[in-house]
């Protein structure tokens, strides 16, 4: 395989640190003897002069963090850490408290959804003497992302099942009670792998998600969010339900044929804008050569009055149909235009433009995707 790597997060992914639980705790038996309790503390003799000493633990003294850093976003840190009780590595993260908001939104919905295909969520809390926003989620080896550009041969059939079930993520989150939840912001440096006996894809980051609002058959949402490669159409005009979801699936399965970002062949945000807002279909869409991979992404990317839910695209013939050619990644990889570092492209892009794309003055930048009201965007 061709040896591709991640640029856009940065993770160090074949770092692996052995880990071990700290302090000691006793109980006796019924003779009276002292004996370490498996659960408070490590087995003798597991002790090694290599250990890595914790930095830092939560409030019952179960979680604790390493000074690992796997990952940042804008506003948030990715470290690894250890749950003791279970004996298991979790990913620590880590806010600042001025976003506690954003956070709690976030959590929120990651304790509303229970699902293989969602990134699960354990704990939170806020530590006051630091100023920071603490939470435990389940750790994944990488993005789906940063997976795919180091395997530059991918199978239709290693496909088919991403494929499958980044929707049925969907498909749970879609079919929520009492509201469906809309992620907003599904691309694939949002879904996770996490390796098992086999491969398991978890949808994370919901910091841009929403419940979908008003009575049955009428739920609408109203403003854009996300990452614009991979934004729907109705998006930007503000008025959109949880189609948009689908919509940025049929970019994801693109992107993991191709092995590029979607619009890559765009120098500027406003580029991207008007492609979109036009219809116009990403260059890259005329290099994907398995026929029934074609369509399904093609009907991903149909008008939002015509594009099918996501439980009725697993029933789609590239769920069923053996065949198929190897899907091969680009050898050179084309990052998004806004991707990465949004926040230092803001105003200027590659080339020394001034950029024609304008924010309103309550712009925020979360997670590295972009926030905008397109009613103050102007293109000129």
């Amino acid at each position: 395989d061709s040896d591709f790597h991640d640029k856009n997060n940065g993770r160090d992914e074949h770092a692996h640190d052995e880990l071990y639980g700290h302090g000691h705790g006793h109980w006796h038996d019924s003779d009276g003897h002292a004996q370490v309790h498996e659960d408070d503390g490590p087995l003798h003799g597991q002790e090694h002069e290599n250990e890595v000493e914790f930095v830092e633990v939560d409030p019952t003294n179960r979680y604790c963090r390493y000074p690992n850093l796997l990952g940042k976003g804008a506003i948030k840190k990715v470290y690894r850490g250890f749950d003791k009780e279970n004996g298991i590595e979790v990913a620590w993260n880590q806010v600042n408290l001025n976003a506690l908001d954003h956070v709690k939104n976030e959590v929120h919905f990651l304790e509303s959804l229970n699902h293989t295909n969602i990134i699960k969520f354990h704990k939170f809390w806020v530590d006051e003497k630091t100023r920071k926003i603490n939470f435990i989620t389940e750790l994944c080896s990488s993005t789906l992302l940063g997976f795919r550009l180091r395997h530059g041969r991918i199978s239709r059939k290693a496909v088919r099942s991403w494929a499958r079930q980044i929707l049925l993520g969907l498909v749970r989150m879609h079919s929520h009670t009492p509201a469906p939840i809309v992620h907003r912001d599904l691309k694939c440096e949002n879904i996770f792998l996490k390796h098992s006996s086999s491969t398991v894809l978890k949808i994370g980051d919901f910091g841009s998600a929403a419940f979908l609002d008003g009575p049955p058959g009428h739920h609408r949402l109203h403003v854009a969010v996300g990452t614009p490669e991979f934004m729907a159409p109705e998006m930007f005009e503000e008025d959109y339900d949880e189609l948009v979801d689908v919509y940025s699936f049929g970019m994801c399965l693109l992107e993991l044929l191709t092995g590029e970002c979607p619009y890559s062949e765009c120098k500027s945000l406003p580029e991207i804008y008007k492609k979109v807002s036009s219809g116009q279909k990403p260059a890259s869409l005329s290099r994907v050569k398995d026929i029934q991979a074609l369509c399904l992404i093609q009907r991903c990317l149909m008008h939002a009055s015509k594009r099918p839910s996501a439980k009725e695209l697993l029933s789609d013939p590239f769920f069923s149909h053996p065949g198929g050619v190897w899907a091969t990644a680009s050898p050179i990889i084309k990052n998004s235009v806004s991707m990465p570092n949004l926040v230092g492209m803001i105003g200027r892009f590659p080339g020394g433009k001034s950029s024609s794309l304008h924010f309103s003055s309550n712009e925020n930048i979360v997670n590295d995707t972009l926030l905008y009201e397109t009613k103050h965007l102007n293109v000129i």
